[in-house]
């Protein structure tokens, strides 16, 4: 299984769209691996994980043809998480043979009503006939194509059930646990009832604070460690598991070297847009 980083910022992006804070500065005269789209992700070529506003140049400059994404889990409603209208183009004449005739979304209730709402308002019905938005119940594994798919609460609104996702296919299997502080004790008590069951082949955490303290509805490196520990202690990891941390804030304050720098006695990998892994 594989996993493409296609954006490794929270939501401003980095640097922020608006600003210029030096670390947003230093980014733009360093570029590179300092330069962070808002975050999303690429598993296989079938499956997507979250839409944002940069989805278009995205899958231009990574050659992805969205045309073949058949499954796309939804974390949370936020707009660097979730855009619709991108949607709203998919058949009728604004997109011919498709690759994959129906394309599944799978989300919260709040991500689904949405959806519903919205799309039966302004799509094509030619469009619509291409879509679906599927409900996906918190702790309840449902299947897309080969692959088993697991949502498990995050902490991350009071409002709304937001989602972390257990990605798994064949034997492997992907924790992808963005915008969430640390985990809710029902996802730690879900994750522990996987124990001699299950080991994770990579954990991907949310790092948006870097050294700064936790802001609740994110992590740091702090949090990265603990849930790290965590897990290690239910056996859900073992020394071949991949941990890698994402989705920077730019007031995390540290460019890509020193975030690897500040890491690299953890055992975290640093994502960077365009990195990409296989399990």
């Amino acid at each position: 299984m594989k996993i493409k980083y296609l954006g490794t910022a929270a939501a401003e992006g980095w640097p922020g769209i608006f600003c210029h804070c030096p670390a947003c500065e230093q980014a733009r005269r360093l570029g590179g691996k300092n330069i962070r789209r808002r975050p999303q992700a690429l598993i296989n070529d079938d499956m997507m994980v979250d839409i944002n506003c940069d989805n278009y140049s995205t899958s231009l400059d990574y050659g992805i043809d969205l045309s073949k994404i058949a499954y796309w889990p939804i974390t949370h409603s936020h707009m660097d998480h979730f855009v619709l209208w991108d949607f709203a183009m998919r058949g009728a004449a604004f997109a011919h043979n498709l690759t994959v005739p129906v394309l599944n979304l799978y989300a919260n209730r709040s991500v689904c009503d949405n959806f519903q709402y919205l799309s039966g308002k302004y799509f094509e019905k030619e469009v619509l006939e291409h879509l679906r938005c599927n409900y996906a119940e918190p702790f309840v594994p449902f299947t897309a194509g080969d692959y088993r798919i697991t949502p498990l609460l995050a902490r991350h609104m009071d409002h709304e059930q937001c989602y972390i996702y257990m990605i798994q296919q064949g034997e492997k299997s992907i924790l992808y646990a963005h915008d969430t502080g640390i985990f809710p004790q029902e996802t730690f008590r879900y994750l522990d009832s996987l124990r001699g069951s299950l080991v994770l082949d990579l954990v991907s955490l949310d790092c948006t604070s870097g050294p700064n303290k936790e802001v609740d509805s994110h992590m740091g490196f702090a949090e990265n460690r603990l849930i790290k520990r965590r897990l290690q202690e239910m056996g859900l990891t073992d020394p071949h598991t991949k941990y890698v941390i994402s989705h920077f804030s730019h007031n995390c304050g540290l460019l890509h070297e020193e975030l690897e720098a500040a890491v690299r006695g953890d055992g975290f990998i640093v994502a960077y847009d365009g990195m990409e892994m296989e399990v």
